[in-house]
């Protein structure tokens, strides 16, 4: 019996053998670009990773060559194998927000959904030892003062809370929390198990997302695996679950889309809503994700009236994004240490709503021409990770590379679909109201008062859950082209670029 699986697994090398050299000599030869003089005097450490990442890639290539029919599960491998090697790989707190982040998650899992704001000090109360890890922030665990220390419990107050977002977005991460301390475990886990967790999480969204679609599965695969979705997945970030949400929302649309004349009931139909809503109460323009609905065919719904439904579906749903940016998002943002900021910079949205009303028709020029700002996300200061004005990440060799491969993903997948014009052109619409109300949403809660023509804070991160939309939108049909053998070449790079995630942060950490 031993032998035969020996000898299966043997064979299955010898007939994967062109795509794992071709995974090897990639990561090889890229992430001997990210080296400089520097790097030089830690070679173990990167050899040490180069023969972890590539041991890692090889088995994600046979497990994914195994059994193509099940390529959801091919997915979740992928992205836990590389997401927990990221989770221990990536500095203290370095990712975007997540100090903030912990805070509210570490809130929540004692059981306060809304945290309590105390209007006296102006903080929300949790632990020190979360503060602790402030403190050694952008450190690696070996170099931290407090990272294997017993926890903390003692209360430590702290003016901010992402008190603005929903609670549901941080109980993966309260349940890594709630573990850590019921076993006693050391400081630093209470980092580490609410970055599985909300990894884990991820990886089962995604895969959900891979098996529910009946088409585009590989690009799926592609976009959930994008290294900057696992950098942010592999930290306590709400990005996980905007993320997560956002590929299985258009997923589910795939579904509705492909399905047959008169399948589509009512369950369905809420199921669609419910997971905008969820999204949604994240960040608002996610909420124009429910007009997807209304490309689906009249006929694929059980009864006629029930596409008359989503309309209401979509009306309610955008009153309750009024109500909840009015009545609890924008009032909890303010309970933080972003009013001194907004203060500080003249950033009022009531305000910036009657600018705009005196000076409409530069406000109409400033949106149509929204498509100028596409550019300064793939700016310099954007890196591999997408992370922005900080020193660790960055190779220019594989920014320019991964940016170009996505973009043929998107643009150029040669998929056997029949997809209308009026579907490409109401999905594009969909894209663009949600990017435009990104572009509209920081200009009234993050941009001075009048600077119409230079909106604030928009990362490239904003907009990941649209990228799945776009191969449905651009791309090509191709009812001719054997397009199995471009499959296992792309999943080959996804690995690929993956596993340069981990080693770029070797390399770069090792410098400090």
């Amino acid at each position: 019996m031993n032998l035969t699986i020996f000898y299966n697994s043997f064979k299955s090398i010898f007939n994967n053998k062109n795509y794992i050299s071709l995974y090897l000599v990639f990561i090889v030869i890229l992430s001997l670009s990210m080296l400089n003089a520097d790097n030089y005097s830690h070679l173990t450490n990167y050899i040490l990773i180069l023969l972890l990442v590539s041991f890692l890639g090889i088995f994600c290539i046979l497990y994914y060559q195994k059994d193509k029919n099940k390529i959801h599960r091919a997915a979740f491998v992928i992205i836990v194998c590389f997401g927990v090697l990221t989770c221990f790989v990536t500095p203290i707190l370095s990712v975007h927000d997540e100090g903030e982040h912990l805070i509210r998650a570490e809130i929540t899992s004692r059981g306060e959904l809304i945290p309590k704001y105390d209007p006296e000090t102006e903080t929300y109360t949790t632990i020190k030892s979360i503060n602790n890890l402030f403190i050694d922030w952008d450190k690696k665990v070996v170099t931290s003062t407090y990272a294997l220390l017993p926890i903390d419990y003692t209360p430590y107050h702290d003016p901010s809370a992402f008190a603005q977002n929903p609670f549901y977005g941080y109980l993966p991460q309260s349940l890594g929390i709630i573990i850590a301390k019921l076993l006693n475990l050391s400081t630093i886990w209470l980092l580490w198990l609410p970055r599985l967790f909300n990894l884990l999480f991820y990886a089962i969204l995604s895969a959900l997302a891979i098996r529910k679609s009946p088409i585009l599965k590989v690009p799926l695969i592609v976009i959930a695996c994008i290294p900057l979705t696992i950098y942010q997945s592999a930290s306590v970030s709400i990005d996980s679950m905007v993320n997560g949400l956002g590929i299985l929302i258009i997923a589910y649309f795939f579904y509705m889309y492909k399905s047959s004349d008169k399948t589509i009931q009512m369950k369905e139909i809420f199921i669609f809503f419910f997971l905008c809503l969820l999204i949604g109460l994240c960040k608002v323009p996610y909420f124009a994700l429910s007009l997807l609905i209304l490309l689906i065919h009249p006929k694929k719904f059980k009864f006629k009236k029930y596409y008359y439904f989503n309309v209401i579906g979509i009306l309610i749903l955008g009153i309750l994004a009024i109500l909840w940016t009015n009545s609890y998002a924008t009032p909890s943002m303010v309970n933080s240490w972003r009013k001194g900021f907004l203060i500080k910079n003249n950033i009022n949205s009531t305000e910036q709503i009657s600018f705009i009303k005196n000076h409409f028709p530069e406000f109409l020029v400033s949106m149509l021409q929204i498509g100028n700002y596409i550019e300064n996300l793939f700016s310099n200061k954007a890196s591999f990770t997408g992370f922005f004005n900080f020193p660790l990440y960055g190779s220019l060799l594989v920014n320019t590379i991964y940016p170009l491969f996505l973009s043929s993903i998107c643009f150029l997948y040669p998929h056997k679909l029949t997809i209308n014009v009026k579907s490409r052109i109401g999905s594009f619409l969909t894209v663009y109201i949600i990017f435009v109300g990104t572009y509209i949403t920081l200009l009234l809660s993050w941009t001075p008062v009048g600077s119409i023509n230079n909106i604030w804070m928009v990362q490239l991160r904003y907009f990941i859950p649209l990228i799945p939309l776009l191969p449905f939108t651009f791309g090509i049909n191709n009812q001719i082209m054997k397009i199995e053998r471009i499959d296992n070449i792309l999943i080959v790079l996804t690995i690929g670029f993956l596993a340069l995630l981990p080693v770029l942060t070797v390399i770069k950490t090792t410098m400090n």
